[in-house]
């Protein structure tokens, strides 16, 4: 896969914290139409200042597009086009992400099963058997699938949990 570079968006979406613009992915993703998306996004609130978009703490996200817009309606009208924009865009990357956290966690799933099942039939003194070599390979195969992927911090330290129970 090449690597392309992205350029990071200038969007008004783009600027509004992270945790709106994950709600705002996963209403996205549940299919909800994009008026009903808009109307959820201008009934929020800022919880912080947000200079880039000229928000202060309090103040409705829909300031964003009301403040330039000639009427209420164009400015609805206005975010709704940017979600559709964002949907077709920026949403994809984010499912994408997705994907990756899905099979990482499926793996750290895996993983987390057999060295539980590995570590309750290990009998002291034996020797290392195929299956703990398995196990210790399916181990890696997971490290190196998160490194190349997401970097999640807990995903990691579910897998250094796994390893721990390995070493045991």
């Amino acid at each position: 896969m090449k690597n392309k570079t992205i350029r990071p968006s200038r969007s008004h979406l783009a600027a509004i914290p992270a945790h709106i613009r994950e709600e705002l992915h996963r209403k996205l993703h549940d299919g909800w139409p994009y008026p009903v998306v808009r109307q959820w996004l201008f009934a929020q609130i800022a919880d912080r200042d947000i200079p880039h978009l000229r928000l202060k703490a309090g103040d409705p996200y829909s300031l964003i597009w009301t403040r330039t817009a000639k009427d209420h309606k164009t400015a609805g009208e206005t975010c709704r086009y940017r979600i559709a924009q964002w949907h077709r865009t920026h949403h994809l990357d984010w499912l994408q992400q997705l994907e990756h956290r899905e099979q990482s966690n499926a793996i750290l799933d895996r993983v987390q099963h057999l060295t539980a099942a590995a570590n309750d039939e290990h009998r002291p003194g034996s020797l290392i058997n195929g299956g703990d070599i398995i196990i210790r390979s399916l181990v890696i195969d997971a490290l190196k699938h998160l490194h190349s992927t997401t970097r999640d911090p807990a995903a990691i330290a579910r897998l250094t949990q796994a390893w721990i129970r390995l070493t045991r």
